[in-house]
Formats: C-alpha cells, structure tokens, sequence
C-alpha cells in the first residue's frame, strides 16, 4: 500500500480506507483483486517474487479475499509461479452462454446511446444487427464466447458502422490494432499525429510496433522509451527528433501503447503484443531484421515457418498464442504460406520419444487448421493429401498420451476434424478386448478409507469370459444408428423405453445439435440407459452377433481384476491415483491441477488402460450398465439384469464433472433409465468369441 502514495493526496482516502479495513478487524469485507498474473514480465523473477509477496498478503491478512487471475494455460503450465492449490484453488471462468452474449452488446449500445444523448432506434438496431450476425456466423460464435473478443467485435462493430472483418482472431486483431494505433498516433483531435511531427509513415510505424512487440516477447521485459527511440531510428534513419520529444509525445497518448511512467510503456494487453510479435515473424520486411531467441538455433536463413517451428520447439508456452495469431497473418497474404508452415510443423518422421519437442510443433499445425479451417479449404480435394501428415501427428499425441491432458484434449479435437482414422472410435468396426472367465474379489476392502458403504462388503462373484469394448461408443458410432431412424422402430426399444421415447417426443439425443459437445471421436454424453438398450440391438443387428451393455459385475472385473496377479485394483492402472491419468476433476480433492470440465477424445489416457486393456474406463463419462442398482452382493440370478424392469440402472467409472473418490473402479452410483444426464454414456460388451 505505501506503492499508491505516489499517486499524490488524492488517493490518501482510499489508502487509508484499505489500511482500515485489512486491519481493523474487517478484513472478511475485503476483496483484493489482483488481474493478469501471466501479464508480468518475466524478467528479473518477477513473477516469482510477485508469488511471495501474494503469499505474504494472504499470510497477514487471512480473513480477507484475494483473487488472482491469469489465462489458463500459461498458468498451469508453469509451476514455478503456480500459487498453492490449497489456499489458491483454482477456477475457470465459463466461456459466455448467448444470453451473456446478448446482454453485454445490448448493454453496450445503451451506453453509447447515452453518451451521445441518442433518441433514435438505431443503437438498438446496430445491437440487432451484431447478435444476429454472431448467430449467422460459427467463427464468430466461436469467438464472441471470450470476453475479450466480443468486446473487440463489439468496438469494430461500432466503429467501422455494422462491418466486421471476415477470418478468425486474427483479423479482429488486426482491425482492433488499426484502431488503437490510430488512436495512439493521433491523439486528441488538435494533436499533431506522429507521422506530421516526426515524419514517420504508416507502414515505417507499424513496422517499429511490431519489432517492439517482438522483441518484448521475447525477452520478456517492459518497453522502455529508449528502446522505442531506438526501434524507430532503425525502421527510419533519416529521422530527425530529440529522445525528449518522443517522450513527451506517447507519454500524453493513450492507445496502442501505454505509459506506465515516462521511461516505461506497454501493450493495453499481453494478446495484443502477441498479435504483433507474431505479424512480426510473417512480415517478410520485418522478419529479416529479427533477432532470434539464444535458446532457438535455426540452421538455414531466419524465414517465417523454420523461425516459428523452432520457437515452439524451444519455449512453446511463451510463442504459442503468437504463434497462431501469425498463422491468421499468414493467411490474410496467402493460404500458401500457411500450409507451406503446417508441413513444416509436421515433418515426415515421427519420433518415439512422446517428450519430443516436435510434438509441440504438430499440436501448433493442428491448432491451425481447427482456428482457420474455413479459410484454409480444408475440404477442398487438392488438400487432403496435406492432412495426411497432421492427422498422423495428433493420432499419435492421443494415443502415446504425449504432452499434457488439456493439450492432448486440444489435439483430439483437432484430430476429430481431419477424421480419426484410429479403428473402433468412429467406425463400427468395435474394437474388443477378453476380459477371461473365472472369479474375482468385488467390491472394497473393509479398511479402504475412500469407499462407500455400498461398495460393500467385498465378496468373490464369478463370471463368464466375455468381451468389451476398448473405448466408450462415440458420437461418430451413435450416429449411423440417429440417421438410420432408430429412435423411430420401435423393435430396437424395451417396451418401458418405446413408452418414454413416445410420450417424450423423441427422435434424437439430447446434445444431438449441440456442435460444442457432439464432436466425432467423443463419447456420446447425454444418453439414457433406454436409448443404450435400442443402439446396442441395433448395433447387433448390423454385426451380425449380440452387443449389448455389461453387467455390473462384467464392468468391474473388465476395470480392475489383474489376472496375472490375482488381485483388483482400485483403480485400473493400480492402486494409488496419478495426476494425469484420467479424466476428472482433480482439483477438487488437490490431488492434480487438472479439470477440464469436458469430454475428451477416448483413448486419450493411455496410461489409465485397465489390466484387460480397455480404455477411458475411469472417467470422461458415467457408463450405463445392464444391472439394476441392487444390494452389491452381486447375484446374476435375482433378475437384476433384467431388461424389461423399470427399476434404477448402475452407472460406473465417474466422469469428467466428478472428483477422485466415483473414478475408483470399485465405486458405484445409479439412476432412473430414463435420465438423460450430460456426463453420462456407455460402452458395450458381448460374449460372442466363446458361443
């Protein structure tokens, strides 16, 4: 707090009010936010030192609220500035729902109405006219769901009057900078602009931005004013002005850069310096000027895709937004260029080792072409040969579980996209695995602390050999069975569920026109236990031999029953959690940093394979099994398993929304077969191979 006296007598009060607050005994009343962790420079350990000194705050003043925020991945990623998960549990905010959407450009065009004292209708028309473009337009959606990003479309919106540039991030970027750099050079409406009072032109002046962009990122530090000085005597030698005189001119303006003190400036936020570096790296009058990082070797000349391969080989968290943002530059010159870059991203051969730094590269080329796809053509057929490479690439980061899980996530959606090739996940060529015949230990031992009571009591069940399938049935294996008018024969339905599907009115999922969940090689989510029971008669049906749902029993021995040890595991890879290895929410009992609040793409978690080799087992979604939610001392002979009963179905193997204690294989939970919840799905199993 002694920083703010600096400020003058002015904000005196308010110091004083905080002093007061922190410590008069109401500090539960305070909240202390502090906005943009990952914006810090890095230099100098700043952010290290800025960890202690929030450690400290919370430590002095432990009734009070402090939130720190920074963009997910660059603070997940670097554990050295990572605050504590216990007293910093983290959160992700919600990308916005379209009412949000609709109630900040709604909001915003009453407050210009205001400011300019507007009586007319045409505030609320422009407003009209932005949502119902938003709607029209996917990569928009897209977009408008970050809040930063609908602010940019909003402002261009306004100020280009109803006209919003075609493309991706970057070209909001691009036009957002038009209009900031605008802003900075020309400052208020009597100033002389830059370019009048120094000579610089447009282009010279874009030029020295980029470069100081560039040169920041990369060396992480603050813009100081002779750095600036310095940028634009290289841009424009013949440049005649005192060092005092520029000071004095970008000190007052506020725009593309912004004055912290008179010796030192920023960019109004990190993306936008990331926009800039990365125009930097495709400007081909810039880019040979650049001086690349120490850490980055590039053997032949400094061009535009050998310079970002390396960059994101070398230091991936720091140039990846960059990195992308230039691809869209890129793009706006040539689509080309861009694909001349994706196959450089992507070489031929593919390494062993899952801790390559080439796979950083790919996991880029893949974000590419999701980001820019429509532009890029992707179905276009002189590009299909181009996918190839990638599409080789992502299918090995999912299936070696290379790089981290919310990466790895990124890469199957991509993966999803170009056409998962991998068998059995989007074909119906199921993939199964034996799980043998003989006795096993169910249920939870009486001295394990994490289990419920009824996971009890342990006791030895029997079970015929039988197979199941490798991965959870995806959206792209439900589908043929939607559009070959499944939900409309009623041959395929238990009587209790035709009765349901009849009086419910329906004819399909439920995130069936949901593009945000309905992604190819995903589990399908949202299933009830009726519609498990109709796909699997009808898979049978086009198999030519029974598929049908597991039995309790069948789905806990395929989880955890190691038969070369004879013992069950708690959870299918062993006996002890590992951060990574599933996916849950593992911050809600601290024991990872992972929650990714969404299906993923199955077979994603190598790792996690069961001892029969089934995958996703723990996790991504609750699977519906044939049993009914009886007493655990399991009894195939009660008819628990049969299929005409309307009675409460078990669910196995948690899921993505739920936390360590429904991920162990032992642990159990039921609902009505009619529920349809979002995180709930299934697999199939059949005995066929020992008829």
């Amino acid at each position: 707090m002694s920083e703010l006296g600096k400020f003058g007598e002015s904000i005196t009060p308010v110091v004083e009010t905080l002093r007061a607050a922190l410590t008069g005994g109401r500090g539960a009343g305070v909240l202390i936010v502090l906005d943009g962790l990952d914006e810090v420079s890095e230099a100098g350990d700043r952010r290290g030192r800025l960890k202690q000194v929030i450690g400290s705050l919370a430590e002095c003043h432990s009734n009070a609220h402090i939130l720190v925020t920074s963009r997910t991945y660059a603070y997940r990623n670097d554990a050295r500035w990572r605050l504590p998960a216990q007293d910093f549990p983290v959160f992700e905010l919600a990308p916005y729902s379209d009412e949000r959407i609709a109630f900040y450009v709604e909001h915003y065009y009453r407050a210009v109405a205001r400011r300019y004292m507007s009586l007319s209708d045409e505030p609320q028309a422009r407003a009209a006219d932005l949502l119902a473009e938003i709607d029209r337009k996917k990569h928009l959606q897209d977009l408008a769901v970050r809040p930063l990003l609908l602010t940019m479309i909003t402002l261009i919106h306004d100020h280009q009057r109803g006209k919003l540039p075609e493309g991706g991030r970057a070209a909001l970027y691009d036009k957002a900078t038009e209009l900031l750099v605008y802003q900075w050079n020309h400052g208020a409406p009597r100033d002389k602009s830059l370019e009048e009072t120094f000579g610089l032109q447009s282009r010279e002046l874009t030029e020295a931005l980029e470069r100081l962009a560039y040169d920041a990122h990369r060396d992480q530090v603050d813009i100081a004013a002779e750095k600036i000085f310095g940028v634009l005597h290289r841009v424009n030698r013949k440049l005649q002005f005192s060092a005092e005189a520029v000071r004095q001119h970008l000190y007052h303006r506020m725009g593309i850069l912004i004055a912290d003190s008179e010796d030192v400036y920023r960019f109004p936020h990190r993306s936008f310096q990331e926009y800039l570096a990365g125009c930097a790296l495709v400007n081909e009058d810039c880019n040979r000027k650049l001086t690349p990082p120490a850490s980055v070797h590039v053997e032949n000349e400094w061009d535009f895709p050998a310079n970002l391969d390396s960059l994101m080989r070398s230091e991936p968290e720091r140039w990846r937004e960059a990195a992308l943002l230039a691809a869209g530059k890129a793009l706006s010159f040539a689509r080309s260029r861009v694909w001349a870059l994706v196959r450089k991203l992507c070489p031929a051969n593919i390494p062993d080792d899952p801790e390559d730094p080439q796979y950083w590269s790919a996991w880029l080329a893949g974000q590419i072409l999701v980001e820019y796809r429509d532009g890029l053509r992707l179905e276009d057929e002189e590009n299909l040969e181009q996918l190839e490479r990638p599409r080789r690439w992502l299918r090995c980061i999912v299936e070696r579980g290379a790089m981290q899980p919310p990466e790895r996530a990124e890469a199957g959606r991509a993966l999803a996209l170009l056409g998962d090739d991998r068998p059995g996940v989007c074909d119906l060529d199921i993939q199964w695995v034996t799980v043998p015949a003989g006795a096993f230990w169910m249920g939870s031992a009486d001295d394990d602390k994490q289990a419920n009571d009824d996971e009890k009591p342990r006791h030895k069940v029997d079970v015929k050999a039988f197979c199941i399938a490798k991965y959870p049935i995806t959206w792209a294996q439900f589908e043929p069975f939607v559009e070959a008018g499944g939900y409309n024969n009623s041959d395929y339905w238990t009587p209790a569920g035709w009765d349901w599907r009849q009086e419910r009115s329906i004819d399909k999922p439920s995130y069936w026109d949901d593009e945000d969940w309905r992604i190819a090689n995903h589990p399908a989510n949202g299933i009830s236990w009726y519609e498990a029971m109709a796909y699997c008669k009808w898979l049978s049906e086009q198999l030519g031999y029974e598929a049908r749902l597991p039995t309790e029993a069948e789905w806990e021995k395929a989880a955890r029953w190691d038969p070369e040890t004879g013992k069950a595991r708690i959870y299918p890879w062993g006996d002890e959690y590992i951060s990574g290895y599933a996916n849950i929410d593992e911050t809600e009992q601290g024991v990872g940093p992972y929650y990714l609040n969404r299906t993923t793409a199955v077979g994603m978690y190598p790792q996690g394979r069961a001892p029969c080799g089934a995958l996703d087992m723990s996790g991504n979604v609750w699977e519906w099994c044939l049993s009914g939610c009886r007493n655990y001392l399991y009894n195939s002979e009660d008819e628990r398993n049969n299929t005409n009963s309307t009675e409460t179905r078990v669910l196995r193997g948690g899921s993505f929304f739920y936390f360590l204690r429904p991920a162990r294989a032992a642990s159990r939970d039921g609902f009505v077969p009619r529920f349809q919840g979002w995180n709930f799905g299934f697999r199939v199993a059949s005995p066929f191979l020992y008829y």
